[in-house]
């Protein structure tokens, strides 16, 4: 697919997590990035169009977003695990308050995440 990076080639880098905060900025940051499809401005705070970016978020398949939200239930994530090292409920109806939580990370300024990502 004339990919390349981290993931299709060369060395990872891993980092060890022990800040809740960092795990939870994690967490939106993964179940968001592909955001950037429809809003590639998004995280600089300049969405075009944000009923659109939500009805993507939404609806996009390759995301753990759904299964947060309890649209989806895929076997890929421990929902056990997940509740324990979150300590919320995190249940056939997804993770409580996540709505909320997705919410705040709009409004939100994100150039404080940049200290813990490889982007720049």
């Amino acid at each position: 697919h004339r990919r390349s990076g981290r993931l299709f080639q060369g060395p990872y880098q891993s980092i060890t997590i022990r800040d809740p905060e960092y795990f939870y900025i994690l967490i939106r940051y993964i179940n968001l990035n592909h955001a950037e499809l429809v809003e590639s401005k998004w995280k600089e705070h300049r969405i075009r169009d944000r009923d659109r970016l939500e009805k993507f978020i939404n609806s996009y398949i390759w995301s753990a977003h759904l299964d947060f939200l309890g649209v989806r239930h895929s076997c890929l994530i421990d929902r056990a695990v997940t509740s324990r090292l979150l300590e919320v409920d995190f249940d056939e109806h997804g993770m409580s308050e996540y709505p909320e939580f997705i919410e705040a990370w709009f409004k939100e300024d994100f150039d404080y995440i940049k200290k813990y990502t490889l982007e720049k």
